[in-house]
């Protein structure tokens, strides 16, 4: 199971990265985070520790998309390959996680 860590507020993005740190035994298979300011001395951050199922190399998360959303998952998404089908989508990696942006 991955590890799944957010913060908000004007210390979040050193807070997430400790939470991060934290959850680094549930995903062995690297980790990665997304800050960003929505406010004055305000941040959101998201992070996550990656056990990889599929796509075992280019899956890296925090995931974004073209259209300004950000996605981190923790599960299988089982009908991904007909998702990709269906979608126009500009898909940047082999990865279910990814399905669920288009």
């Amino acid at each position: 199971m991955c590890g799944i860590a957010g913060q908000l507020g004007p210390d979040a993005p050193d807070i997430a990265e400790k939470m991060v740190a934290c959850l680094n035994h549930r995903g062995p298979d690297g980790s990665g985070s997304w800050n960003e300011m929505f406010g004055p001395n305000a941040y959101v951050s998201l992070g996550h520790s990656r056990l990889a199922i599929v796509d075992i190399i280019g899956s890296q998360q925090p995931i974004g998309s073209d259209h300004g959303c950000v996605l981190i998952q923790n599960g299988e998404i089982y009908n991904h390959q007909r998702i990709r089908s269906e979608s126009s989508y500009p898909f940047r990696t082999n990865g279910d996680s990814e399905s669920i942006l288009s």
